[in-house]
């Protein structure tokens, strides 16, 4: 066999016994063996981190405007916009929140800045298990509700991540209501594959067989 090509006559000629494959042999492999939960958690509080640099950005830029543009306010107008604005503090915080974990799941594949460095990888569940599904990458809904899933995660006061590490398979809420896995990158590329060899089609070369008719 070459290139997933049989040459029938081979066979036929030599009264070969022609290959066959075991099912057993490319059996998925289990997730609950993918121990990442550290990781995670090392992936989260670095891109918390990121977000939070971010958010500080953001808040700097705007006292700089609200010093800079807004010269005929007051000195004590001015200080109550900057620090007394909760209200839009929250709504800057929860879209730099959003929107990060939104473009890394939808834009930059699934890996986020902390993923990357931990080596880890959202990735859609139904690739998992469904043979058809060839596409691991999130669509535009999953990576939407998997990020304000996330955020619920936060809002809690991280009550919710406890989930990640009661549950049997490590999953969170974020993995849940999207039906999105996180896996590590050997995991993942062993996986790929394995899947890929799976759902090879076997050929045979039956323009040989004119040499043997």
């Amino acid at each position: 066999m070459e290139n997933n090509v049989i040459k029938l006559t081979d066979y036929l000629e030599k009264q070969r016994t022609l290959p066959t494959f075991d099912e057993n042999e490319f059996t998925y492999f289990d997730l609950k063996k993918d121990k990442i939960m550290w990781r995670r958690f090392g992936a989260f509080s670095a891109d918390f981190f990121i977000i939070l640099t971010v958010f500080n950005m953001i808040q700097v830029a705007y006292a700089q405007f609200v010093n800079t543009i807004l010269v005929p306010m007051s000195t004590a107008q001015k200080a109550h916009l900057i620090t007394e604005s909760i209200g839009l503090n929250i709504a800057l915080f929860t879209t730099v929140y959003l929107a990060y974990f939104f473009m890394a799941n939808y834009i930059y594949e699934g890996q986020s800045f902390g993923k990357k460095w931990m080596k880890l990888k959202v990735i859609n569940e139904d690739y998992i298990y469904f043979k058809d599904v060839e596409d691991y990458n999130l669509n535009f809904s999953q990576a939407l509700r998997r990020s304000f899933g996330k955020f619920l995660c936060y809002a809690s006061f991280c009550t919710f991540f406890i989930l990640n590490f009661i549950n049997e398979e490590n999953r969170g809420i974020s993995d849940m209501v999207s039906k999105t896995r996180v896996v590590s990158d050997e995991w993942f590329e062993g996986f790929k594959a394995n899947k890929k060899y799976d759902l090879e089609d076997l050929k045979i070369d039956i323009n040989s067989l004119d040499r043997v008719a």
